[in-house]
């Protein structure tokens, strides 16, 4: 008595008649839905959550003439409506996934959602079937998101304050100074600023005048070079039978492996040379 009692309650949460709708939580309408003595065979198929079909009365007297042992469930002079269980996407979900989200890509900032927007009700069967991923470059500030529910995709509209422990300028800090003694970190909105903030401090110095109280970012700063402009450098000539070594002034800051200008001296003239290191240049032979 009890199996009985258990396959019995199994397919009435699969699928249920009220009045005139059939609601399933299943992809396919079968024929045992609609029909007292129809199989679990397939009849109609790819229903998303929270759809809703009409199903025409000629559609189904028609399936009755085909099979005239088919005998209907429901009174079919009636318009009779299937619709797939789907559970509706709150504003509070919406904003559980975006915080998710957050949270593995940028583990270290704190934010304030500030506004989500969905176009339209979005329906689905398991939270776990919600899927949640950033739809072009912008992480705070105005941001889309590309959202599927296992069916269908959505875009999704959120406004995301950022705020993070950052180096932030003390005082001004001119062009081409190192800025490493003159910052401080601090806990910052990071919403609208140009660039990404700069972590590795003794790495960089300044590519342009600096105010006080401005988040470093990639914006102000450049890598500081292996060698500056108006170092002297060996500047090496090399060929299959010689190998020249004179005296070099950098025309500009060198990086190793960058192809710079150096200035030779004695002759005033410039050549290109390929910066190695250890204050050395080797000039290029075109």
């Amino acid at each position: 008595m009890k199996e009985i009692l258990l396959v019995l309650l199994i397919l009435l949460q699969s699928s249920m008649v009220i009045g005139g709708v059939v609601v399933i939580d299943r992809d396919c309408l079968f024929y045992s839905d609609v029909f007292l003595n129809g199989k679990r065979k397939d009849l109609i198929c790819n229903l998303k959550p929270g759809d809703k079909k009409v199903l025409p009365r000629s559609f189904l007297y028609r399936l009755m003439r085909q099979n005239p042992k088919l005998k209907p469930k429901l009174d079919f002079s009636k318009k009779i409506i299937v619709k797939r269980k789907g559970e509706i996407l709150t504003e509070d979900t919406l904003r559980s996934l975006v915080a998710d989200l957050y949270r593995k890509s940028f583990p270290d900032v704190e934010i304030n959602i500030k506004k989500v927007n969905m176009n339209k009700r979005i329906y689905f069967t398991k939270k776990n079937d919600l899927k949640l991923d950033f739809m072009s470059s912008n992480r705070f500030g105005s941001v889309y998101f590309l959202l599927t529910n296992g069916y269908k995709d959505y875009r999704i509209y959120a406004y995301i304050k950022g705020f993070k422990e950052v180096f932030v300028s003390k005082e001004r800090i001119r062009k081409n100074e190192p800025i490493s003694n003159k910052v401080i970190k601090k806990r910052m909105e990071i919403t609208k600023i140009l660039g990404e903030p700069i972590l590795d401090i003794n790495t960089y110095m300044a590519s342009k005048t600096i105010p006080v109280n401005r988040i470093i970012t990639s914006n102000y700063v450049i890598k500081k070079p292996d060698a500056f402009k108006g170092d002297y450098v060996k500047l090496i000539y090399k060929s299959t039978s010689i190998i020249a070594v004179t005296k070099g002034v950098l025309e500009q800051n060198a990086y190793i492996g960058d192809v710079i200008k150096v200035k030779n001296p004695s002759s005033g003239k410039s050549v290109f040379a390929k910066y190695v290191g250890d204050k050395r240049a080797i000039i290029l032979d075109y």
